[in-house]
């Protein structure tokens, strides 16, 4: 499935992580396309995986966004929060676990605090700007 005409918004993530373009060209509109970016947000090397700074982090969550409101047939629910808030396989025994340490609470928070940014600023602001709030 060839991806959306408005991928210029990620270009600077495709530039740093060309692997990454690699992929949405290859498996965009797929199960495994979905996969792929559940993956990336999730630690498989034991502790180890450094992990991607926030706001590459928040384009990649953004990504599987575009790809879930695209193709809802491939979206589970649980596999987009458990792995990116708490670096755990989805349907692992640890992902149904109920408590979180606290540094997964602050990384969640610090994730959502980054997008409310992102939106205030380009979405909020210029609505404000032309009248529209």
């Amino acid at each position: 499935m060839k991806p959306p005409l408005n991928f210029d918004a990620y270009e600077n993530l495709f530039d740093k992580y060309p692997h990454i373009r690699r992929k949405v060209d290859s498996s965009w509109g797929s199960a495994e396309m979905r996969k792929f970016i559940i993956e990336l947000l999730s630690d498989s090397r034991g502790g180890t995986r450094v992990g991607f700074p926030p706001a590459d982090a928040a384009q990649i969550l953004s990504l599987l966004k575009v790809h879930d409101d695209s193709f809802p047939q491939y979206d589970t629910t649980d596999a987009i929060i458990v792995p990116f808030v708490a670096g755990r396989s989805p349907g692992s025994a640890e992902s149904t676990r109920s408590r979180f340490s606290l540094t997964e609470i602050l990384l969640a928070a610090a994730v959502v605090l980054l997008l409310g940014a992102i939106v205030f600023r380009f979405v909020i602001t210029p609505l404000i700007r032309s009248g529209w709030l």
